[in-house]
């Protein structure tokens, strides 16, 4: 055990892991939920937990949000209630769920090439920009990847004839993905599946191995339920869900029926440039294998392409691309599920043939251990952002000051704190659903004739909107300069307004 322990502290990747997911635990909380996506998310899950109604996921009190299904509201919900509401235990499930995705392509790795391959793969995906980013977020993609990347583990593993566990298994990880994201999990699993099926003629062997009918109950019995009860109770669901979210959002550029936000314009075939950026380092080395690869023997490159096992990988690796590739409407977040297959093909893919790998004695392994090493350079650079560059913009991205300064000023919450014209989420959020919105700045007055003490967030490029015979009452709440205030905060009293509408008769 003791050799074995300090065999594992010797390896090197095994430190660059280490590093990463240590650097994302330890700065979870040491900024607020960022607007839009963060603290929406976050606040549905706090309204899971303050409603106690676990079955919709409430936008508003009393309006469902439709646009994902709740796997991932859920497990941020039972961190609030183990942990209590804060920006750590929002983000602390992504950690475990990351771990996961590391520790199934580690396995797959170790069984396919060895574990010197696997903890190379490891480190190059845990300091992967995005999968490092979205380790530590509060966003659903990384619970739909653990499910997609379980099921393409348990299809191969399957057809190696390793278990009859691992078909049930397969199909528990597409479970996983529709309760965590919907149908696209299923469709990213099933276009590499499909297409490796197709190429190696593995038709056949896949029915024998798979077992199609009791999986898909399998799935259904853990998805299905929710789905049905969704619709129950909140009629209109299902056509939301799925012709919306999952038909239009993708067909048609600039969907305008997106219920709680906007659709994203993107430029067809933008998901590939997406990629180089979210998947870097692991995007330049298979760029630069590929370029290799040009210039050796094509025996050897014939070699690589038709290995069952690469042409699994690269399938996997590229199939959110091909799906999204002809998408209006993407992030840079849809690349996630390829990650994993192309951490591993970047790890190994200068193994050639066994007579090339003989030739060059290794030389492309070295290459590449050195640049999943280097990688740990990018969970250092992120610490630094978080402590120079973060303070300057939290104020841009989060109304958490603002709120503590409302709070401060009224400690037992009795005044009213009113956003004009929009209320970000993270003022929701952070206020526990207090905060308010109005839509036209002359509805100021009104509030002011009706309350003692009432508190509003004015955007900062608004400010001369504000009518003139409500300005004398407002009070501007001088706060820390943290950087520029998207808001900024006024204290308005009632008895200071009729004082000085007295002194001006």
């Amino acid at each position: 055990m003791r050799r074995s322990l300090h065999a594992l502290l010797r390896n090197p990747y095994v430190w660059v892991v280490l590093i990463a997911f240590t650097i994302r635990l330890t700065t979870l909380g040491m900024y607020p939920l960022g607007d839009t996506t963060e603290a929406r998310y976050g606040e549905i899950a706090r309204k899971m937990v303050e409603t106690g109604n676990w079955i919709t996921p409430q936008f508003d009190y009393g309006v469902p949000f439709w646009g994902k299904p709740p796997l991932s509201t859920w497990t941020r919900a039972a961190s609030f209630e183990l942990f209590g509401v804060s920006e750590f235990s929002a983000r602390l499930p992504s950690i475990f769920v990351s771990l996961a995705i590391v520790a199934l392509m580690f396995y797959l790795g170790r069984q396919q090439r060895g574990r010197t391959v696997a903890w190379i793969a490891s480190a190059m995906l845990s300091t992967s920009v995005l999968f490092f980013i979205l380790s530590g977020a509060v966003l659903m993609d990384p619970l739909m990847t653990v499910g997609t990347t379980l099921s393409m583990v348990a299809f191969w593993q399957a057809m190696k004839d390793r278990g009859r566990h691992w078909g049930y298994l397969l199909f528990v990880g597409l479970a996983i993905g529709l309760m965590s994201k919907g149908p696209v999990a299923g469709v990213l699993t099933t276009i590499p599946i499909v297409i490796w099926l197709t190429l190696t003629g593995n038709w056949r062997h896949g029915w024998s191995r798979i077992p199609l009918f009791v999986g898909t109950l399998l799935m259904l019995a853990i998805s299905l339920p929710w789905y049905l009860l969704a619709e129950y109770t909140t009629p209109g669901f299902l056509d939301y869900f799925i012709v919306g979210e999952h038909w239009k959002r993708f067909t048609e550029p600039g969907w305008q029926g997106d219920l709680y936000g906007s659709a994203h314009t993107s430029a067809r075939g933008a998901i590939w440039v997406e990629w180089l950026v979210a998947a870097f380092p692991v995007s330049l080395i298979l760029i630069g294998a590929f370029f290799t690869l040009l210039w050796k023997k094509k025996s050897a490159t014939i070699w690589i392409l038709r290995e069952d096992w690469t042409l699994y990988l690269i399938l996997w690796a590229i199939s959110p691309m091909l799906f999204f590739t002809f998408s209006g409407n993407i992030l840079a977040t849809y690349v996630l599920p390829g990650l994993p297959a192309a951490a591993l093909l970047a790890a190994g893919l200068w193994q050639t043939s066994p007579e090339a790998a003989s030739q060059d004695k290794g030389k492309g392994r070295k290459s590449i251990a050195i640049l999943a090493m280097a990688g740990v350079l990018f969970p250092l650079f992120y610490l630094l952002v978080i402590f120079v560059h973060m303070p300057k913009v939290a104020e841009q991205n989060s109304e958490k000051y603002l709120v503590q300064s409302y709070q401060q000023l009224d400690p037992r919450g009795q005044a009213r704190l009113i956003y004009l014209y929009k209320r970000p989420f993270s003022a929701e959020y952070y206020s526990k659903g207090k905060a308010e919105v109005i839509s036209h700045p002359r509805d100021m007055l009104d509030i002011v004739r009706q309350e003692p003490t009432v508190f509003f967030a004015i955007p900062a490029d608004y400010i001369n909107q504000v009518p003139e015979e409500i300005r004398p009452c407002l009070q501007k709440i001088e706060r820390p300069d943290r950087g520029r205030a998207r808001y900024i905060l006024f204290q308005a009293r009632q008895k200071d307004c009729h004082l000085k509408e007295k002194a001006a008769n």
